[in-house]
């Protein structure tokens, strides 16, 4: 049997949490001129068998995800070899970056006047759906009013497709004896 080589990249590299990679194994005969490859080639990404593609004309297999954590992968590309050649392994790195996200605050009223209750809502979203569905934990940080009043730190932890952060406070300028109200509520859309 003739001996193969197989290599394996990723597209792009590096990428962002939600965007689909394209990893390419290509399969050479060690010598040139012999019969045309054919076989399959199992991808393994983190030690873990994923999927496996057989080869097409030029030799190459294809494997897309948009699955990858945040962090640096080892990918290897295991061709099973044929009647003619021999089975060969290849390795590569794909490194996947946080997603960007975009903060939308809103006021429920608004206008408010002084004393009245508002309700401020954060949303966090992921910048651009061509990523397919981002997941990405973040930190509403805590903010203060030019009045100076106080809001409480509002922190978002764990995968969601969005968030938001609801908190409801009367003004500071109101009455010494009126109490302020606050409150703080997560919740995830389906």
């Amino acid at each position: 049997m003739a001996s193969s080589t197989t290599t394996v990249t990723s597209a792009p590299d590096p990428s962002v949490f939600g965007q689909a990679v394209t990893f390419t194994a290509t399969v050479q005969p060690e010598l040139a001129g012999g019969p045309a490859l054919t076989g399959s080639v199992e991808f393994v990404v983190d030690g873990v068998s994923v999927t496996t593609e057989p080869l097409d004309m030029s030799g190459q297999a294809q494997y897309v995800t948009s699955a990858l954590e945040v962090g640096l992968h080892g990918v290897e590309a295991n061709y099973s070899g044929d009647a003619e050649y021999d089975p060969s392994t290849g390795a590569d790195t794909q490194e996947v970056n946080l997603a960007d996200t975009t903060t939308t605050l809103a006021f429920d009223p608004e206008p408010s006047v002084c004393g009245e209750t508002v309700t401020v809502t954060a949303q966090v979203s992921p910048r651009s759906t061509r990523l397919g569905n981002p997941h990405r934990a973040g930190v509403l940080h805590r903010q203060r009013r030019r009045s100076g009043a106080d809001r409480p730190p509002w922190t978002r932890t764990g995968r969601r497709r969005s968030s938001s952060a609801t908190w409801t406070s009367a003004s500071t300028r109101q009455p010494p004896s009126t109490p302020a109200t606050r409150t703080s509520t997560r919740r995830t859309p389906l």
